[in-house]
């Protein structure tokens, strides 16, 4: 199956196709898939503004257009929360914007609340850390499987996109 794909993605039938690669972990690929990705681009984690921006688009998407009260200092709150989602993906942001959703129906409210939000923030943060560390572990046990191009090391980290255009 390996061979196939890498067959079709050196001859393509069309100049007009394009192979998008996408992954989080990119230590997973072989170096055979590797050789065959031309231009290589990573997207990296938010950093704290982007988190704080972030935070703000799916605090509105997901917690206030749906009617759920968030007075002007708990959405402070909720945004110096950014700084203990260092790591975390757009994707991860926006679950913990869904969950407060979830904490205000479970607790039958109208309102978010700082205890909630405190709640919330602190799971998903002992998630990650606790994913964070199945990773490292597992990759001890299992060994890195990156490999050094033509320029050096490779550097691979959590939340890398490549593409190519072929």
């Amino acid at each position: 199956m390996v061979n196939t794909f890498l067959s079709r993605v050196e001859k393509p039938s069309s100049k007009t196709i394009m192979f998008i690669f996408a992954t989080n972990h990119p230590e997973a690929l072989d170096r055979a898939v590797w050789s065959r990705i031309g231009n290589k681009v990573e997207f990296k984690l938010p950093a704290l503004q982007q988190r704080k921006e972030l935070i703000e688009i799916y605090l509105s998407k997901h917690v206030i257009k749906l009617g759920i009260e968030v007075d002007d200092e708990l959405k402070e709150a909720v945004l110096a929360q950014a700084k203990r989602m260092e790591g975390f993906s757009a994707r991860e942001i926006e679950q913990v914007m869904v969950d407060f959703q979830t904490a205000v129906d479970d607790f039958d409210s109208a309102s978010l609340t700082l205890d909630m939000v405190k709640k919330v923030v602190d799971k998903k943060v002992a998630e990650y850390e606790l994913a964070q560390k199945l990773e490292e572990q597992k990759q001890k046990e299992e060994g890195y499987h990156g490999f050094a191009g033509e320029s050096g090391a490779l550097q691979l980290s959590k939340g890398s996109l490549f593409a190519e255009a072929a």
